[in-house]
């Protein structure tokens, strides 16, 4: 059975995808996550704006911890998000390309 390392969340922005595949392949995590792919990333599984959205993050995070048995999440958010924008309402959201890696429990 194939290993799987983490599950990756990152944001929908078409201008972003070259520079998380980047990350990820750096890391030689290609192949080995599971991806969940969302506006805003972090933003968007967890600000009140975007709750309608936060059960289908966490039913998927919880199908990839059952199925491919990750023990990480790594959630890479980006400057100049625009989901950021609209949660926060500001015309401009700075702030640098970014991951966070969380280590889970064994899954058992």
């Amino acid at each position: 059975m194939k290993k799987y390392e983490a599950m990756v969340l990152s944001c929908i922005d078409p201008r972003f995808q070259p520079k998380v595949y980047k990350y990820l392949r750096s890391k030689n995590l290609v192949g080995k996550y599971s991806s969940f792919t969302i506006a805003g990333a972090g933003i968007g599984v967890t600000h009140k704006k975007f709750k309608k959205w936060h059960s289908t993050f966490w039913d998927n995070f919880d199908a990839s911890i059952k199925l491919h048995k990750i023990n990480k999440l790594i959630v890479i958010n980006h400057q100049d998000c625009g989901a950021a924008k609209i949660a926060n309402k500001e015309k401009k959201f700075n702030f640098k390309f970014f991951y966070l890696i969380v280590i889970l429990k064994p899954y058992q």
